[in-house]
């Protein structure tokens, strides 16, 4: 089911749950002051409680008056990738933003979108919580019919056409001494050293802690066909059943379906088919899927893909 614009922001505003476009991903939208759409979000997405949400604002005012600290040297440097596909952890006001959404954290994950009818949406109704409308897990939805395929025809979406990055967010979190990279995403690493005048803090690789961003711990990003990422070859495709092979075009062979994320040399619009393939692979019905490997070199685009295809491939 279509919405308008107003019709979107009239189910928020009675404790509703709306998919919208971003230009990441399309997101599965509650306002943060509604318990009982948080609580949906939750169920429908069949997400973990200690995996926290995103929440989107329109405006720095707005997010400002949700954090407690507001570090604004390293803010301003930012500032050329916002509105847009970087998000960034702080510490959270918690009379402002539900422990649901932190999900019991001192902090929050919050950034402004850069998609219009978004824009205008959190405009409407105030600060959205929007995780990927998707169910929890497998590949995020970067068309309308993604998301009717996990949620069914009658699921109240606007619709924003196919998103423009298909990717999700970079997550940094801003601490005193510096910041931390807690997700790779559409925002390159290299682009926010030289913002930030720094490398990214390392993060203690034994901590216990509980995630603070989505994509810290739990498989995501899957198919129901169990994928396989390594170098091809006939006995292993005979070994493991294969029924497809998922690529870069000029890679097809073993006489297998072929399904092809375009030009290695434009690994942009190789993530933007990403989420696309691995739901066509859903689709057509394949068990086992061979995923050709490939070399990253220095492209941070192309290691942005082999994570997420890495992250795919993981075993539940």
């Amino acid at each position: 089911m279509k919405l308008t614009l107003n019709q979107a922001a009239q189910l928020l505003k009675q404790d509703d749950v709306v998919a919208v476009p971003t230009e990441t991903v399309y997101g599965l939208a509650a306002h943060i002051d509604s318990l009982k759409a948080l609580k949906k979000v939750f169920a429908l997405k069949g997400r973990p409680a200690d995996n926290p949400l995103i929440v989107h604002v329109s405006s720095f005012k707005q997010w400002q008056s949700l954090v407690k600290v507001w570090p604004e040297e390293q803010i301003q440097a930012l500032k050329k990738f916002m509105p847009g596909p970087l998000t960034v952890v702080l510490p959270a006001k918690k009379t402002k933003v539900p422990y649901q959404i932190r999900a019991g954290l001192d902090t929050v994950a919050i950034r402004i979108p850069k998609q219009n009818d978004f824009l205008s949406l959190i405009r409407k109704v105030g600060p959205i919580a929007a995780p990927s409308a998707n169910l929890s897990g497998r590949p995020s939805a970067t068309q309308v019919k993604h998301v009717h395929h996990d949620f069914g025809e009658d699921f109240p979406v606007v619709d924003g056409g196919a998103c423009k990055a298909g990717i999700e967010s970079t997550v940094i979190r801003l601490v005193p001494e510096g910041w931390q990279l807690l997700r790779e995403g559409s925002v390159s690493q290299s682009k926010l050293e030289k913002a930030l005048g720094s490398k990214p803090l390392k993060q203690d690789a034994k901590s216990k802690q509980k995630p603070r961003t989505p994509g810290q711990k739990y498989k995501h990003y899957s198919p129901k066909a169990r994928l396989i990422l390594a170098k091809l070859s006939q006995s292993r495709i005979k070994k493991e059943k294969v029924d497809a092979i998922l690529g870069f075009s000029g890679s097809s062979q073993y006489g297998l379906p072929f399904y092809s994320l375009g030009s290695i040399q434009k690994p942009k619009l190789a993530l933007k088919k990403l989420y696309h393939m691995l739901r066509q692979l859903d689709l057509d019905g394949h068990k086992t899927v061979f995923v050709t490997d490939f070399k990253v070199g220095d492209s941070e685009e192309l290691k942005l893909l082999k994570g997420r295809l890495k992250k795919a491939s993981l075993k539940s």
